[in-house]
């Protein structure tokens, strides 16, 4: 019976009619992945079709007819020498597409002009968890990389918007490492996100401008001459944030009205401060800095400090019995900034920064709980030399607006010399009238507020095919050491190579009892045997236009090594004209093709640039090219079972056109006929 069912099942693995059902199935399949990769792009069918098990099973099955359809004929004959080299070219083309599979690389090797760059990064990710012990001074710290398959989608997406083939697709989601007391889950995932403002304020603010271009025009006065301001924080995504955990303020400016800043915070000496920090008395030519802690206020007259002049006064004041003391280090009259360094005894010093314009941004003394403001009144004096903008903002009202600790809203009204008001801010619409004492009062009232507990609220994106920008990726993970568990968001790394050093989103350290782990979520990495360094990137644009017609790199390869030992020089890339290069150190053949570009930055404006090739160019804008990297094991294997193919296919044709022209096939065929 065994055997019985095993010769079976062998004559239904090489029926033609499971050649012509598998065959069928197999031209749906590609025109399906064809029209959906033109919908979704090249990486979404690669996760949804191409890389899934069913795909290849789908591709064995063929293979097993295949085979069995040649095995089931032996003896082999002579005539049958087309038909066996057409099915060893199907074999040996299924072949080389598992090559491609498993030992392939599709990877982007971004580079800056005269940068030189020696990895290249896949489209796929892992977790690394850098694992360091807190007693042992000295010890190496341990890493450990996780695998991770996310898919190009928002994981809710797969359920409220793709269905088949991606929901099938393998995720990793759930445990992914589970050993030595370190506990790694991923909950959800973003392929593309964003923060958007939180808390937020949207203000009506009444615009005299408006009303009397109403009134010349003799429109009635209930026309509607107020004019709207929305103001957000986002978080401060860098890696040493001035102000930890309360974000990026905003500010909006009101023509001929005033402007408005708006920040946040969590701390309630600080609420307290800003209610607490109005000037006292003249402000002098350098404007005043009133600095508030343990609940009591200290004014300094920044004109006592003589900073500019070869013999600089540092003269370091007391903050009454709080064991603090105070030095004004240096005065900035092109920013109207002024930066303050603050002492305690057994710790080190920390510094603050004060703006007279931007109160939103600036730096305070969270560690020994001193909060200030700096208060500026433009004069004859400074003039000379501030610049003319700085000093017009000065002269403008100003209402400066917080979500205090207990997530409420408070303003201040500060126009020069003074603060005409400090107090909450109630968001029931109610009008509110500012310099009401002077000739141009201000009204304005909030129209809506959203309170958040912290800095920018990350929300998912939509799945957008061929997005010109880039995608922000987010894992949401658990991780768990020794017992104490964290739940965070992390960020993707970026592929740029001047993005260091990493944000503070994307990493994250938990402590456990003598021991912490860092876990970061970078891209897989090709270490390449060779360097590419980038001359010039070129971009050619149609005449008379700003499109843009084609762009190439002139690129060096050079020795790993010995970066500056080059081995081929001067090598054009360009659209649709890839160029080969062997890798000395494996003899593998990698294709390199012009995928993008990004740019121009100015180095004057982008610091991590002029960190990366300041000193190696003399350029002032630079551009960043990407570059496709591509090594490919199966492509002369694919390209020999195609050509196996056509010769099986032209043999058979040429052996049959050969038995109709016998004579004893013509009679038959006569017959046949008749």
């Amino acid at each position: 019976m065994a055997v019985r069912g095993a010769r079976g099942l062998f004559r239904a693995c090489a029926s033609l009619q499971l050649a012509v059902v598998l065959i069928t199935v197999y031209c749906v399949v590609l025109a399906w992945a064809t029209i959906m990769e033109s919908r979704f792009g090249t990486a979404a069918v690669k996760f949804g079709i191409y890389g899934t098990g069913w795909f290849a099973a789908l591709n064995v099955l063929l293979a097993i007819n295949v085979l069995c359809a040649a095995l089931i004929r032996l003896p082999w004959k002579k005539r049958l020498v087309g038909f066996l080299i057409t099915h060893a070219g199907i074999l040996v083309l299924l072949f080389g597409c598992l090559l491609t599979r498993w030992k392939g690389i599709d990877a982007q090797l971004p580079i800056v002009e005269e940068d030189t760059v020696c990895q290249a990064f896949k489209d796929t990710q892992h977790f690394e968890l850098t694992i360091r012990a807190g007693t042992t001074a000295g010890e190496k710290p341990e890493t450990i990389f996780v695998p991770f398959r996310a898919g190009p989608f928002n994981w809710k997406e797969y359920a409220d918007r793709f269905g088949f083939p991606w929901r099938v697709a393998r995720r990793d989601r759930g445990v992914l490492y589970d050993q030595d007391g370190i506990r790694l889950e991923v909950l959800d995932y973003y392929g593309d996100s964003d923060y958007v403002a939180a808390p937020r304020v949207k203000l009506q603010v009444d615009n005299p401008a408006m009303r009397r271009a109403h009134r010349s025009a003799n429109v009635p006065e209930a026309a509607d001459s107020w004019s709207s301001v929305e103001l957000g924080v986002l978080p401060d995504l860098n890696p040493e944030p001035p102000n930890p955990g309360y974000g990026i303020g905003d500010a909006r400016s009101v023509p001929r009205s005033g402007r408005f800043v708006f920040w946040m915070t969590c701390n309630a000496a600080e609420t307290e401060a800003f209610l607490h920090s109005a000037p006292e008395g003249a402000l002098g030519e350098k404007g005043q800095v009133v600095l508030y802690t343990r609940g009591k206020k200290y004014c300094v007259a920044v004109d006592e400090y003589d900073l500019t002049g070869p013999r600089q006064v540092r003269r370091r004041f007391p903050l009454g019995n709080s064991r603090l003391g105070v030095e004004v280090m240096g005065f900035d009259p092109a920013e109207l900034r002024v930066r303050l360094r603050v002492f305690r005894p057994d710790k080190p010093p920390q510094q603050m920064w004060l703006y007279a314009n931007d109160p939103e941004v600036n730096q305070q003394d969270y560690e020994n709980g001193v909060f200030g403001s700096y208060w500026f009144a433009a004069s004859a004096a400074a003039a000379e030399v501030s610049p003319r903008r700085i000093l017009q903002q000065t002269r403008r009202p100003r209402i400066d607006i917080l979500q205090g600790h207990d997530q409420k809203l408070y303003y201040r009204a500060w126009q020069a010399p003074s603060v005409e008001y400090v107090g909450p801010l109630p968001a029931d619409r109610s009008r509110i009238t500012a310099f009401a004492k002077g000739d141009h009062p201000l009204e304005f009232r909030v129209e809506g507020f959203a309170a958040h507990d912290r800095p920018g609220k990350l929300i998912p994106l939509p799945f957008v095919p061929r997005k010109p920008t880039a995608r922000h990726q987010r894992a949401y993970v658990r991780l768990t050491l020794d017992g104490e568990t964290d739940e965070f968001w992390l960020a993707s790394r970026s592929l740029y190579p001047f993005a260091n050093p990493l944000r503070i989103d994307q990493w994250k350290v938990v402590r456990g009892k003598d021991r912490s782990i860092e876990v970061g979520l970078p891209w897989d990495e090709v270490d390449l045997g060779f360097c590419v360094h980038l001359r010039e990137f070129v971009e050619e644009l149609y005449p008379g236009t700003g499109s843009v017609k084609n762009y190439s790199s002139i690129i060096d390869f050079r020795d790993r090594d010995n970066p500056n030992e080059r081995s081929q020089e001067r090598v054009l890339v360009t659209m649709n004209a890839p160029i080969d290069f062997t890798d000395p150190r494996t003899g593998r053949s990698y294709r390199l093709t012009q995928a993008s570009r990004n740019g121009p930055w100015d180095l004057n404006e982008v610091l991590p640039i002029r960190r990366l090739i300041g000193d190696k160019t003399q350029r002032s804008r630079v551009y960043l090219s990407v570059l496709g990297l591509n090594y490919d094991p199966g492509r002369g294997v694919k390209h020999a079972g195609s050509l196996m193919i056509v010769a099986g296919i032209v043999l058979v044709l040429c052996a049959k056109a050969a038995f109709l022209r016998k004579p004893g096939a013509r009679i038959g065929r006569k017959a046949d006929n008749a």
